[in-house]
C-alpha cells in the first residue's frame, strides 16, 4: 500500500469516526504512530509546529476527545 493510500485511508476513518478532529490533529497522530516512542517536542519538530500548537492537536486525540490515545 503506498503511501497516499494509507493517508486516504486514514482521513477516511477520521473523518466518518471523528468528524470534528482537525486535519493537524490527524498529521500528528500519523507522525506519532510512524515514529513510535515520542514526545511532543519530536511530534512538534516533525510536522513543523511549535510544541503548543502540537500539544493542543495531540490533545483532541485524548480520552476526552477522539478517545485515540493517552498523553
Amino acid at each position: 500500500m503506498s503511501n497516499k493510500a494509507i493517508l486516504e485511508q486514514a482521513s477516511s476513518y477520521f473523518k466518518s469516526h471523528h468528524p470534528g478532529l482537525s486535519a493537524e490533529a490527524i498529521i500528528c497522530f500519523l507522525v506519532m504512530i510512524d515514529m513510535g516512542d515520542v514526545t511532543v517536542g519530536a511530534v512538534a519538530r516533525a510536522v513543523g509546529m511549535t510544541e503548543p500548537q502540537a500539544y493542543q492537536h495531540i490533545s483532541t486525540l485524548s480520552p476526552s476527545g477522539a478517545g485515540s490515545l493517552t498523553l
